[in-house]
């Protein structure tokens, strides 16, 4: 069943792609496939561990975006079925189309300074989309044994803690998600919290 979320949005968050197929004939079968729901300005597949089987696809419309979740969510492609639903957050293109684009510092362009704080079985997540819930940091960290919690920071949603039983279990869902991004233009930040 389709996740049409409260939020909707012009970007539209594909998973469970096939990771055999090139970047390129990926995007051209996506393209494809959504463009019968309508025009679509941009299709954003990235090839890294962290984002592997994702997609984002955007739409010029929200009714297009909407009608493309209702019809292609749990749609066979290439022998798996598709998880569609609304992005976190509209994409870049989509500000650039409304004249709201903002850039934003890429992780490319910040110097990362090293994480020196004690290992510990919380972790502090930054750098997310505003409109991020627990539920979706439930999904995406719940792939790891041992999670406990997931906590938002009251009024301030970009921020968040994960707690897990073991220190061992908060440092591989750290290392697996470090950069793991919940739409284009947030790859999450993960360190240990302070003691």
């Amino acid at each position: 069943m389709a996740s049409i979320q409260a939020h909707p949005k012009r970007t539209v968050y594909v998973h469970n792609l096939p990771d055999k197929i090139k970047d390129e004939d990926l995007r051209r079968s996506l393209y494809g496939v959504f463009s019968q729901f309508g025009g679509i300005l941009e299709v954003v597949t990235r090839k890294t561990i962290k984002t592997r089987g994702q997609a984002w696809i955007v739409f010029q419309d929200v009714a297009s975006a909407a009608n493309a979740i209702r019809q292609m969510d749990s749609f066979l492609f290439y022998d798996k079925l598709l998880r569609v639903s609304f992005a976190v957050s509209d994409s870049d293109a989509v500000a650039k189309m409304l004249g709201e684009y903002k850039p934003c510092m890429r992780r490319s362009q910040t110097t990362s300074t090293p994480d020196t704080t004690e290992p510990h079985n919380i972790l502090l997540l930054i750098n997310l989309p505003v409109d991020t819930d627990e539920k979706r940091l439930q999904v995406i960290f719940g792939q790891f044994p041992g999670l406990k919690e997931v906590r938002l920071i009251q009024n301030r949603h970009d921020v968040a803690f994960v707690e897990y039983v073991e220190i061992h279990q908060a440092t591989q869902a750290m290392n697996s998600l470090q950069g793991y991004l919940i739409d284009p233009d947030h790859p999450m930040k993960i360190v240990y919290a302070k003691k």
